[in-house]
């Protein structure tokens, strides 16, 4: 018998989904429009929460609105260490 497919639910995001030299990439090129871009792919509360990770680690910096960082030095050697690997 096989399972009934109907009754199967779609994978729920993880923060884990969106990782750190993603985010790193994306506020690098995208500036403040990364927010709206990461949030056409995955919830909100995904985003923020690897927004959250990033800033806790001191790879980003948001001053009063957590949805538009920018990168900080820290940030900006993470991705000069990680440039070889591919974002997929």
């Amino acid at each position: 018998m096989g399972e009934n497919r109907q009754s199967r639910q779609p994978r729920r995001h993880k923060r884990s989904d969106i990782p750190t030299a993603v985010v790193l990439a994306m506020v690098n090129t995208y500036g403040w429009r990364a927010w709206e871009i990461l949030c056409e792919t995955f919830p909100w509360k995904v985003v923020w929460r690897a927004y959250q990770r990033d800033l806790d680690r001191g790879y980003l910096n948001c001053g009063t609105s957590e949805t538009r960082p920018w990168l900080e030095p820290k940030g900006k050697e993470y991705i000069l260490h990680e440039r070889h690997k591919a974002i997929c």
